[in-house]
């Protein structure tokens, strides 16, 4: 039936081109094309009466049937045919319009431009979700066909200049850097087309910040010196900037090593930010500072032996250390010497390296001089390693007549 249409239609389009002239002056059509939405237009009037049938054939630019079609004329005469072209076959493509049994008969022209394959980049997110440009989260580029590509073509896409590969689903971009993705068409002979590109800058990664004291000269974690913090930050892309507060104060611009000097515990907070708006999270480390030594005194039970019979004498001592800041760590016995040559068994009990409080001195001296003279020593260390040192006496004399405070030896 459709062929017995067509066959119809087209004896009439004949017939009508076989009309006087005269009679096609009440027809007229006049047509039109879109280029990017591929539809073909064509619209006139038969005379101005409504309902007349009116016939249309379109011939491509190889003169083959590329439409064929016939409806009524509506108000005044007026009529309308819309279609998309089948072949794309770029050119001038001729229309005839014939009015009913053949009384009339126009023609028109349009111009088919050839099908340009555009491709075009879509990124997703479609706005960077950092700062200055950057993304901080992954991102799916998708190449689409603008007009659509032959099915033989095919596209293929690279990025910072690696290897073609054939595209085939969204490219996934999730390394920290500045990444150029191209993309081209290739044809059926294997000859790609124009290349296009599109920037995606992506950091994911916060900046990563250390801390560096010098100098390390205490013990415990303290130091004994005023401490130098010196930060350094690094990121996958750039640092825009390294902050830090001492004890919970307004943050500060990093610009050049820390020193501190205020004696305690102090805790020093820091974090980086880099261009695209990550934030580090806040890192401390702790300053303490100690450079003063303890105070430290020695009390003796006796300070004089006397009578110089050469026998023993116990002595106790009585040794205070204080330290406001790092505190005692340690009070140790680390000497007792003479003014005179002594005998080994002179001096007894004694624990040097220890916290020994009590010790035997024995009451004796040569028989010229002023009398001998026994320095008790001891050292008192605090927790950062800070020492002092504290001596006291025990004299024997040369005789009664020099002892102020006599201690008897039983």
């Amino acid at each position: 039936m459709r062929r017995w249409s067509i066959i119809i239609l087209s004896l009439l389009l004949c017939f009508g081109m076989m009309a006087p002239l005269a009679i096609a002056s009440s027809l007229t059509v006049s047509a039109s094309f879109d280029n990017i939405t591929r539809i073909a237009t064509v619209s006139g009037h038969l005379g101005s009466v409504e309902g007349q049938i009116v016939s249309i054939q379109v011939r491509s630019p190889l003169n083959q049937l590329d439409y064929l079609n016939q409806s009524r004329s509506g108000p005044g005469g007026a009529f309308q045919f819309t279609y998309k072209t089948s072949q794309e076959v770029p050119g001038t493509y001729q229309v005839t319009v014939g009015g009913q049994n053949a009384d009339a008969i126009a023609t028109a022209t349009f111009h088919v431009q050839p099908v340009i394959a555009e491709l075009e980049a879509k990124v997703s997110p479609e706005q960077p979700d950092g700062q200055n440009g950057w993304y901080i989260h992954p991102v799916n580029v998708t190449i689409e066909t603008v007009n659509g590509i032959p099915e033989d073509n095919k596209i293929e896409y690279r990025i910072n200049q690696g290897a073609w590969t054939t595209y085939s689903s969204a490219i996934n971009v999730n390394t920290d850097g500045t990444h150029t993705v191209e993309y081209r068409r290739v044809g059926e002979e294997g000859i790609p087309g124009k290349v296009k590109s599109t920037i995606i800058k992506l950091d994911a990664q916060a900046p990563v910040t250390t801390a560096a004291t010098s100098p390390i000269d205490g013990k415990n974690g303290w130091y004994i010196s005023s401490p130098t913090v010196t930060l350094a930050a690094t990121d996958n892309t750039s640092v825009t900037q390294t902050v830090y507060r001492i004890d919970g104060s307004g943050w500060s611009t990093y610009s050049q090593p820390v020193t501190w000097s205020v004696y305690g515990v102090h805790s020093l907070e820091y974090k980086s930010i880099d261009q695209a708006g990550n934030e580090e999270a806040v890192k401390s480390i702790s300053l303490k500072v100690d450079k003063e030594a303890p105070m430290l005194s020695i009390a003796l039970d006796k300070t004089t032996l006397w009578p110089a019979n050469k026998k023993l004498v116990t002595v106790t001592a009585s040794v205070y250390a204080i330290d406001d800041v790092s505190q005692i760590d340690s009070i140790v016995l680390t000497s007792i010497s003479s003014n005179e040559k002594v005998e080994p068994d002179d001096i007894q009990d004694a624990q040097y390296g220890t916290f020994d409080t009590s010790f035997k001195l024995r009451a004796e001296r040569t028989g010229n001089g002023s009398g001998r003279v026994y320095t008790i020593t001891y050292i008192a260390t605090d927790l950062a390693g800070n020492k002092a040192i504290a001596t006291a006496t025990v004299k024997v004399p040369q005789d009664q007549g020099h002892n102020n405070n006599e201690e008897s030896s039983d």
